[in-house]
């Protein structure tokens, strides 16, 4: 059975003297590549995930709230924090919403400019984490890592897991040209570089869909089902109204009950919190009820699965063979890799390396310190919704018909096309 996939299909590089695609494979070796690229992918995301549920230290949840006002209600309290020396040049603040009174062991964080001196004990190292954190690899704050702080705003968050496909469809779109204009007898090839474009705009369509789906179904569906259904269902509050301060960032529910604490931290809270709260007429304890997290399903059920089909496509079929490097001199190297797809390679393989590292991370320091692990694992579940159905295609070799019109890897036993095509 020959397989109507071809590279010429990606865009890639074809061999005309065989027929074969070049570097191509047993159909059945590429599902392999892709279960063992899967089991690293999920080892290494679950490493960071379990590691900053780990690092959270039981029940912690941190809100951002305003530093002076802070500064002045520990001030007033009887137990003095140790860096209450510090507080006065104070440039941002947390508190933990689960923490009773502002005297609990790290119930407030003070973020000063001392990011780089040496911490000797455990809490001074989870604040000082939370305070100035570091891109491991590049050892460098996230705010001068490009995109490292801006993941959850809704521009990057739709153009970003994007980009990979759009770099395929620049340079394919670039092929056709140039062999349109080569004139008829590039024909055939500027025939195959249409049925390229094509394939590619169906991928993109099906991403675009899959991104639809993690906004409407897993962050608005899944939110009104929690706010309407879930939590009151298990504790029996009232929902008075879910707000929605960030339609990209976490949500934070505000249900209300007669025996609810009260709210230590409710005069520190920024504005719009004060605000958003009032404006639904309670003052409860804004962030501390369950509020299981968007931003975990953000990254394992948008960012990751949508990377991850991509560079899997692009080792099938990718923008310039490496063979071809072979009948091209050393002193013309340099220009061929300038000239064709090798460039396009290396950009597209770095961009997956480069935003993987920055989503895991950022993952990592939401888990540690912005949801507790229940509210984690509940949001990692819901990622599954996405994660699996794709493995399953990726990895097993079946729903053929899905695979061919988007463009992946058949499973057939021999991988190859034919002449005329």
């Amino acid at each position: 059975m020959i397989c109507k996939q071809s590279s010429d299909i990606q865009g890639g590089v074809r061999d005309d003297t065989d027929g074969e695609v070049s570097g191509g494979s047993n159909g059945a070796d590429f599902m392999a590549y892709h279960r063992r690229f899967y089991s690293l992918h999920s080892a290494l995301m679950l490493a960071f995930l379990v590691s900053g549920m780990i690092h959270n230290g039981g029940n912690r949840k941190y809100i951002p709230v305003n530093p002076n006002e802070l500064h002045s209600l520990v001030s007033q309290s009887n137990k003095v924090s140790s860096n209450e020396a510090e507080m006065s040049s104070c440039i941002r603040a947390y508190v933990n919403v689960h923490s009773s009174t502002s005297e609990e062991d790290l119930a407030a964080v003070c973020c000063g400019n001392f990011g780089d001196r040496m911490n000797t004990t455990n809490n001074e190292q989870y604040q000082s984490n939370l305070c100035h954190p570091r891109m491991p690899v590049l050892g460098v704050p996230p705010h001068r890592v490009p995109f490292a702080l801006r993941l959850t705003r809704p521009v990057e968050a739709w153009v970003l897991p994007l980009l990979p496909i759009f770099i395929r469809l620049i340079y394919q779109l670039m092929m056709l040209i140039v062999s349109r204009r080569r004139g008829s007898k590039e024909v055939a090839s500027s025939s195959s570089g249409s049925q390229s474009i094509t394939t590619t705009l169906r991928r993109l369509l099906f991403y675009f869909l899959l991104l639809n789906f993690r906004g409407w179904c897993l962050y608005i569906g899944a939110n009104a089902l929690e706010d309407y259904v879930i939590l009151p269902w298990l504790t029996g509050n009232t929902v008075v109204s879910p707000l929605r301060t960030n339609p990209m960032s976490d949500v934070e529910h505000e249900l209300y009950s007669s025996t609810e604490p009260s709210c230590w931290y409710k005069d520190v809270l920024k504005a719009h919190h004060k605000l958003a709260t009032e404006r639904v007429g309670h003052y409860g304890c804004y962030g501390r009820p369950f509020d299981f997290s968007d931003h975990v399903v953000l990254f394992l059920a948008h960012y990751l699965p949508i990377f991850v089909m991509e560079i899997l496509i692009y080792r099938a079929f990718p923008f310039w063979s490496t063979d071809a490097a072979k009948s091209v001199g050393t002193k013309r190297r340099l220009a061929h890799f300038l000239s064709t797809g090798a460039l396009w390679n290396t950009f597209h393989l770095f961009l997956f390396l480069y935003m993987h590292l920055i989503i895991l991370q950022v993952l990592r320091q939401t888990t540690t310190y912005f949801h507790t692990p229940a509210e984690t694992l509940v949001g990692f579940g819901i990622s599954l919704i996405v994660q699996v159905p794709l493995i399953y295609l990726m990895c097993s070799g079946r729903l053929q018909w899905v695979g061919n019109y988007i463009g992946l890897p058949c499973s057939q036993q021999v991988f190859l096309i034919d002449k005329g095509d």
